[in-house]
């Protein structure tokens, strides 16, 4: 402190933070308390504990707490309703940048407190902490200390969002969201291995000892942690992530889930909150499934660890309750923007306080070394010749992590905490035969592809590997000009630069602080995501730019832009927009969520007020603003979308005067197709021929367009723009198959399949092979041999190995409209009737177009395909289920149904009136199930009906068959149990 001063400003954070803490429970009526802290046992989390003795008690091992939670649950149960501690905690783990064995936590517990009043708390508690220190900045004193103690006001001032509600994520639809491949059922016996499974298809780390836990975590790790940069609650994880909270239900997945919430930032855990476990015997059952997974880890040995005093002292009856953990030191490394825990320690971490006294020891010496040779190649001294500074760094944007400006400790801080010894190098690892080839490919893509990260063609730089240092961002470039090389390009050279860009690209996705290259390679990989990897989704170009547009939020390069040049700032503003356009673009394709917000829209537009724009940057300002349109009006349902495009074109139609624009018309075009199919989809909207040929003339408008603009820029355009050929391609053969005799009368058919021939000849024409307009001709063939529809004898096939199914694309939902068919995500019990339709058990899980799910049973006309008839319930959340069900229609016309999760069987007439129902009782009455079968499958698992038959037995009265869901049925057929024969008079 003597020699660092400024190392005091955290001790003064921490206490201005705890004050806060108190201040704020005192004055809610919250009662503090002490726990105790040496135990016979380690409750509280799942963690290992310090060990100890104690020489009173021979014999006796005895732990320090590893939480206070179940002391302080115990006096709920004693009737204090409203309690807190703040105190020191241990847990026998690892150190570091976040964790220290010994730390500090506050814990409070409310009676009658659910998960939502828990997270307002928190968020009223955040801007307490952050209006106090902030105050403390502002006054002369900050609190006790010496005379020369710094003053707060020298704190870098934190920028946090903290405006209410935060932002929310839950975890199985948002991690469901960002993987490729969805989860298995979490509570069956299979789940760890299909778990295991689906880490390496998607070539992940699998975590030491893998329990089912462990896995999850993982997954939480490495989706939605980044995602969390301003402050996030993820909400509703895996029961087994959460052995001390109530379980439910999920509705929407299916999935046993816990009423619990935590609070992340920066991708960093700050608070965790639950609905504590109330009941003693569901919390044992909790309990010895803990212990089963800590067995794996080597911890624990059985039913001797369960904490048999806690579930005794649940017996009495505790209320319900919620209750609210924070480390206190996370919240200092916070508001004292340290990076570090070892830095808002008074004594440092557990080595710092092993190791004082020592001295200073060879090892210590040499660590210092290291961190002055990672220093020295950081601020861009070459080894060989100290004198020969490299400035490099500060060309293109490419600023240092700590910034041009950084106060000296903080580059120090940097250099020390930079574990990435790739990002570190000045020239980058090369997959290529040759420097003289990688220039070459630097060179080719700066000038057709340099506009979209911010490089102009007229620029008289020279784009080579002296330049363009940046891993990740040379490997970028070179893939994407060797993929469009029309000189032949090896594939396994090509392959070995997409592999090496994924590495690259995980590794970078994990730094906070990250310079423009990096920023220019995700917007490179996310613009021709499909071409890089040669298949689709070889590359989430959703999920890429949105990690980059959110440490885009904390990163010095977007955030300082006053401090740069003006060339920096256009090139800044100008990768932030196209980041922001690639993102909508796979939103609105994909149909998921947007971190783009709309003041992201307004500030698009601060590049046109530089002054400096070029045509193109003004074209990708008013495609921005249109994708915008179409994500509002598509993906949250607003009204009148169709208005806002035709007010879009008004404001930008100086634009369509240009040379060049056809891309913005194929963009509108798109918005209205995309519109029109949006109408189509809706099942309250009769089918109007007009609308038909509407979105005809719309997908014609595309494909011409497409043609008739070739030139030679064609091979280099992005991978979404072949995405809209196709997709106009698709649609209007599903058009032209599903509503053939509505069309016949005003639309030449014949023309317009043979357009669709030429636009698959011409997406052939282009070269290379591994173009991506290749690969959408595969996606309009695979659609014409499916419908039915011939091709030009001319048009040659793809080899089989290159064929796919167009359910497989990049732009997944796109391709699978309701133009074509109709959007099924469950259904059950498929049954042909007499007239030849189809009567199904549409679960509904995941319908789109929904603000919730729903379940329904429709019957299809298997002609025509469409639905001819519909039952829901007038208020639809009364009839869902997420898996199961059954509907036979009747000899007397009316239709029984079977849902599956309630148990509930019911019989409905043509007109929706119920005339007969039946709830079925806990299977273990009849004793036909055993109900341990059923455990963890469904909350309530005892009455659960797979199915259920009406049928007339030999005695002449009607009687109604029901099948339970787990064991073989007596006469031997797979998934079910005939568990009763209920009868019922209709």
């Amino acid at each position: 402190m003597l020699a660092n001063p400024s190392s005091v400003q955290p001790l003064l954070v921490r206490h201005h933070i705890v004050q806060a803490l108190r201040d704020h429970l005192n004055k809610t009526q919250f009662v503090e308390v002490t726990t105790p802290l040496l135990t016979a046992g380690a409750g509280g989390a799942v963690a290992r504990p310090f060990e100890t003795e104690a020489t009173e008690l021979e014999g006796q091992k005895l732990n320090l707490r590893i939480a206070p939670e179940l002391w302080l649950k115990r006096l709920i149960v004693g009737g204090m309703s409203r309690i807190y501690e703040i105190g020191p905690a241990f847990r026998n783990e690892g150190v570091d940048a976040t964790h220290n064995p010994e730390f500090t936590i506050c814990e409070f517990y409310e009676a009658c407190a659910t998960l939502d009043s828990l997270m307002t708390k928190t968020e009223l508690l955040l801007r307490e902490i952050k209006q106090r220190i902030d105050e403390a900045r502002a006054t002369a004193s900050s609190g006790p200390g010496s005379p020369g103690s710094p003053r707060l006001k020298d704190l870098p001032e934190v920028k946090l969002d903290l405006q209410s509600p935060f932002k929310r994520l839950e975890f199985l639809p948002a991690l469901e969201s960002a993987m490729p491949t969805p989860l298995p059922n979490l509570s069956t016996p299979s789940a760890h291995e299909n778990l295991l499974s689906l880490f390496a298809a998607q070539n992940l780390d699998i975590p030491s000892n893998p329990t089912l836990p462990r896995l999850l975590d993982a997954l939480a790790a490495h989706y939605l942690e980044p995602l969390c940069v301003q402050p996030t609650f993820i909400t509703h994880h895996p029961a087994a992530l959460s052995p001390l909270s109530k379980h439910f239900r999920c509705p929407t997945t299916g999935q046993t889930i816990a009423a619990r919430a935590e609070l992340f930032i920066h991708g960093r855990e700050f608070a965790n909150m639950y609905e504590e476990e109330n009941s003693p015997f569901a919390q044992r059952s909790k309990f010895l499934e803990q212990l089963r997974y800590r067995a794996v880890d080597g911890e624990g040995d059985g039913q001797k660890d369960v904490d048999e005093s806690y579930l005794e002292a649940l017996e009495w009856g505790m209320p319900p309750t919620g209750g609210w953990g924070c480390g206190v030191d996370r919240l200092v490394m916070l508001f004292s923007g340290r990076e570090r825990m070892s830095e808002v320690l008074a004594f440092g971490s557990l080595r710092n306080v092993v190791g004082l006294g020592r001295g200073r020891s060879r090892r210590s010496l040499e660590e210092l070394a290291g961190t002055v040779k990672q220093l020295s190649r950081y601020v861009g001294f070459s080894e060989d010749d100290p004198r020969a500074e490299q400035d490099e760094s500060v060309r293109h944007g490419e600023w240092q992590a700590s910034g041009i400006d950084a106060a000296p400790p903080e580059v120090l801080r940097d250099a020390a905490l930079e574990n990435d010894e790739q990002s570190l190098q000045n020239t980058p690892p090369n997959a290529l035969a040759n420097d003289a080839e990688a220039n070459m490919l630097l060179s080719t893509f700066k000038t057709r592809y340099g506009r979209w990260i911010g490089i102009e063609e007229s620029d008289d730089e020279t784009w080579n590997m002296r330049t363009a240092r940046h891993p990740l961002l040379f490997t970028a470039c070179c893939l994407v000009a060797t993929r469009h090389s029309s000189q032949y390009v090896p594939h396994s050279e090509a392959d070995r630069l997409f592999f090496q860009a994924k590495d690259e690209l995980s590794a970078s996705l994990l730094q906070t602080q990250q310079p423009l290259a990096s920023f220019q390679a995700v917007l490179i990989l996310s613009l021709w995501s499909t071409t890089a990897g040669q298949q689709p989704l070889s590359l989430d170009s959703w999920l890429i730019t949105g990690y980059a547009l959110q440490h885009s939020l904390a990163s010095a390069v977007f955030q300082s832009l006053n401090k740069r040049t003006a060339k920096e700032q256009i090139a800044a503003l100008s990768v932030r927009n196209h980041l922001c356009l690639s993102h909508l673009h796979a939103c609105i394709s994909t149909r998921r969520t947007a971190v783009v917000t709309s003041s992201d829209i307004e500030l698009s537009r601060q590049l046109l007020n530089s002054g400096s724009s070029s045509k193109f940057e003004t074209c990708k300002v008013a495609e921005l603003a249109l994708y915008w349109i179409l994500y509002e009006h598509r993906i949250n349902g607003t009204l009148h979308g169709r208005s806002a495009l035709h007010h879009w074109k008004l404001k930008w139609a100086r634009l369509f005067d240009q040379s060049r624009h056809q891309f913005l018309l194929m963009s509108y075009s798109f918005g209205q197709l995309l519109m029109c199919e949006q109408v189509l989809g809706s099942k309250s909207v009769a089918v109007h021929k007009s609308l038909l040929e509407e979105m005809l003339r719309h997908s014609s408008s595309i494909m011409q367009l497409a043609i008739d603009t070739t030139d030679a820029r064609t091979k280099h355009l992005t991978d979404h723009v072949y995405h809209i050929i196709a997709f106009a391609a698709v649609t209007a053969l599903r058009l032209m198959s599903r509503y053939r005799k509505n069309l016949q009368a005003s639309t030449d058919i014949g023309q317009m399949e043979t357009l669709v021939s030429k636009t698959v000849e011409w997406l052939d024409s282009i070269e290379p092979v591994s173009n991506a307009g290749r690969t959408m001709s595969d996606v309009i063939k695979a659609t014409q041999r499916k419908l039915g529809s011939r091709i030009s004898s001319s048009t040659q096939m793809s080899p089989p190995a290159l064929l796919m199914d167009s359910t497989k694309l990049a732009v997944p939902d796109l391709f699978a409209a309701n133009t074509a068919e109709f959007d099924w995500d469950a259904i059950h019990h498929a049954t042909e009737l007499k007239d030849g339709s189809i009567l199904i058990f549409d679960n509904g899980v995941y319908r789109h177009h929904e603000s919730f799910p729903y379940s329904r049973i429709i019957q299809v006309d298997r002609a025509t395909k469409q639905i001819v008839w519909q039952y829901h319930e007038k208020n639809p959340m009364t009839f869902f289920t997420p898996f199961m069900g059954g509907a036979q229609r009747l000899a007397n016309g009316n239709t029984l149904i079977t849902e599956a999760a309630n148990g509930r069987i019911f019989e409905v007439t043509m007109e929706g009136e119920t005339v007969w129902e039946y709830v079925v009782d806990d299977f273990a009455t009849y004793g036909g199930l055993d109900a341990k079968e059923l455990e963890g499958m469904f909350d309530y698992p005892a009455n659960a009906t797979f199915r259920a038959y009406k049928y007339t037995p030999e005695r002449g009265s009607l009687a109604v068959r029901i099948f339970g869901c787990g064991r073989r049925a007596k006469d031997g057929s797979n998934g079910a149990s005939e568990a009763l024969n209920g009868r019922g008079q209709v």
